[in-house]
């Protein structure tokens, strides 16, 4: 995929990869400083914020519904029909990867459960005798809809910009994403955030990265000079963490003991909607894994395979870039993991 046009064709086949496609956008965004048209594709992938004017597809107009303990799921009317229309109506505001997962895997009725007071609102209005729960239910085309006005909207966003002359037909994507391997200068996409003594634990993840065709210039690490002696995050280091689709923090005893370090884990556990990977070191284990990146999040390890196999599957899949040969994985992943265990060997003399 080289050109934007090839996205409108993609676009076409009814069984296209939506999300890829989005990834791919959003590259393409980014490299043209196209901001709104940036915005609505990285809300798209990752979620609209509870401040964000939702798109009309995304509202949907649900059924009430009671759970009975004896025959599931029944219809529920609510005596105002105002009422029952402000209930039953459903801000959706989850990825568009959450929905496409939904209808592959979900299992119908799909529902949202009202809140505590809203059910206990309803339980005292029909004076029901102990608690009832509730639900608003939508249907599997009701979702499948959102995914396809998506499409649609991709599309228009395409063609609105061709017209504006913002992009030219048989424009091309930007380089870092049209080949993987390409060390071409895209904006930062994986924030590394770890304290300046791990520092080398950063620079062979980074050598691993470049080794399996991640762009060098995609890889933002924090350890700035002054960042161990100082508490607020530079500003530097907030654009890059809030332009990132994946951030990664190196946990040791050091990083848990540095308040700067602590502020950066703060920033990522509050950027919730971005992947979060912590990778820690031999002396944090899962019940030492304390404040904002506790024990809730799985950390990975890099003297194991399958941890940094994982690892490269959520960059590139953000990242939308392509896999690299698996036998070429297989060996810096054994490169990775060498130079790991070297390097814990003389920590520990």
């Amino acid at each position: 995929m080289n050109r934007i046009g090839d996205i409108e064709k993609e676009l076409l086949n009814p069984n296209c990869d939506i999300v890829n496609l989005l990834r791919w956008s959003h590259l393409f965004a980014v490299e043209n400083h196209l901001y709104d048209f940036d915005q609505w594709t990285l809300w798209e992938l990752n979620g609209y914020p509870e401040d964000a004017d939702l798109p009309s597809y995304r509202v949907l107009q649900g059924k009430l519904n009671a759970y009975n303990p004896a025959t599931g799921w029944v219809a529920f009317n609510v005596r105002s029909a105002a009422k029952e229309k402000e209930l039953c109506t459903q801000n959706i505001r989850d990825s568009i990867s959450s929905l496409v997962s939904l209808l592959e895997t979900g299992t119908p009725p799909f529902h949202v459960e009202l809140s505590g007071e809203q059910q206990s609102l309803l339980n005292a209005a029909v004076a029901m005798p102990g608690t009832m729960k509730y639900a608003i239910h939508y249907s599997r085309g009701q979702v499948n809809d959102i995914i396809e006005n998506v499409k649609t909207c991709l599309l228009e966003h395409i063609a609105s910009l061709r017209k504006e002359g913002k992009i030219e037909t048989g424009k091309e994507l930007p380089s870092g994403a049209r080949q993987a391997t390409d060390d071409a200068k895209i904006d930062k996409t994986v924030f590394i955030s770890h304290r300046s003594v791990d520092k080398y634990i950063a620079d062979i993840l980074l050598e691993f990265f470049v080794g399996v065709g991640i762009p060098r210039t995609a890889v933002f690490c924090s350890s700035l000079p002054g960042n161990d002696v100082v508490e607020r995050v530079r500003p530097e280091v907030k654009a890059a963490l809030h332009s990132s689709l994946v951030n990664i923090a190196i946990l040791s005893r050091d990083y848990y003991n540095s308040a700067y370090c602590l502020n950066e884990a703060g920033i990522i556990w509050f950027l919730d909607s971005i992947p979060a990977v912590p990778i820690a070191l031999p002396e944090i284990t899962h019940d030492k894994m304390v404040g904002f990146l506790d024990n809730d999040y799985i950390a990975r390890r890099l003297d194991n395979s399958d941890d940094i196999a994982h690892i490269y599957e959520i960059i590139i899949h953000s990242l939308g870039l392509q896999q690299t040969l698996p036998s070429v994985l297989t060996t810096e992943i054994s490169k990775l993991i060498g130079k790991y265990n070297a390097y814990l060997k003389k920590r520990a003399g």
